[in-house]
């Protein structure tokens, strides 16, 4: 497969999974009508006290008026002129949605009047949940889109949608790049003042006594290293002076009380000789 083809697959499953997506999407939605139209018509046999919403209460077509919780309203995204009964559930007393007018969505910005939210758009001026504001930290001048009775622009409630987006985030980078931070000067802290430490008695001193030497006593006389026993011996092979001795005469029979040196050949000594 080459890389033409494997760019081509990609491509369509991703287009698949595009259009997958918004089927689900779509299937989700019908079935949560389903849903709401299978609830009206078990809640239309149920007895309990049926009216117009106003956009606080409802009406009913005696004329008598039933407030709406705030938050049921909010949540719930009441138009004006939804019809809604009042039933007994669970031993407490609750409304219902029976049956939705059709909506329009508008575009505007909040403001406030008298404490209370509204919302200023093309079509006219709405108010609106004050809890669906408190609820989506609504602030003045955020641009938000609010919902309205689609065959009815007079009536005087919308409710809140969404808060799209706050001018006040979008020109807050503008503002932070054309402030300079400048910088902050600490103030200059003065030395505190000197102050002289209290005079103390003087102490009185104290003689310290002089150190006790002792006499210095002789080292004892060492020994001297004893003298080797040892002889020494006669180097060998050490060569003498050869010593030549006249031989002794004996005396003369003939003449006794003189000596008579007779000269004899004198002979070297060796080393027997000597011992």
């Amino acid at each position: 497969m080459t890389d033409i083809n494997t760019e081509k697959y990609i491509s369509d499953i991703k287009k698949l999974v595009q259009e997958t997506e918004k089927n689900i999407e779509t299937i989700k939605g019908m079935l949560k009508t389903l849903e709401s139209e299978a609830k009206k018509d078990l809640y239309r046999d149920v007895e309990g006290i049926l009216g117009v919403f106003d956009g606080s209460a409802i009406t009913t077509e005696s004329g008598q008026t039933h407030e709406v919780p705030a938050n049921y309203a909010a949540k719930s995204r009441l138009v004006f002129g939804d019809t809604l009964k009042l039933i007994e559930e669970n031993g407490k007393q609750v409304f219902k949605l029976i049956e939705k007018v059709e909506r329009k969505k508008i575009e505007g910005i909040l403001t406030k009047k008298e404490g209370k939210w509204y919302i200023l758009s093309d079509a006219g001026s709405y108010k609106i949940s004050d809890s669906a504001a408190d609820f989506n930290k609504a602030q003045l001048n955020d641009e938000a889109v609010a919902l309205i009775p689609a065959n009815d622009s007079s009536a005087p409630y919308a409710a809140l949608d969404l808060i799209k987006k706050k001018k006040q985030e979008q020109s807050a980078p503008d503002v932070v790049q054309k402030t300079v931070e400048k910088p902050v000067e600490k103030p200059v802290e003065k030395p505190a003042p000197f102050k002289k430490p209290a005079s103390r008695p003087a102490s009185p001193k104290t003689i310290a006594p002089k150190p006790f030497k002792r006499p210095s006593q002789p080292n004892p006389a060492q020994p001297n290293p004893p003298k080797s026993q040892e002889k020494p011996r006669r180097p060998e092979n050490v060569s003498k002076p050869k010593e030549f001795v006249e031989d002794i005469i004996g005396l003369d029979e003939g003449k006794k009380g003189e000596l008579k040196l007779q000269p004899s050949t004198s002979k070297a000594l060796d080393d027997d000789d000597l011992r």
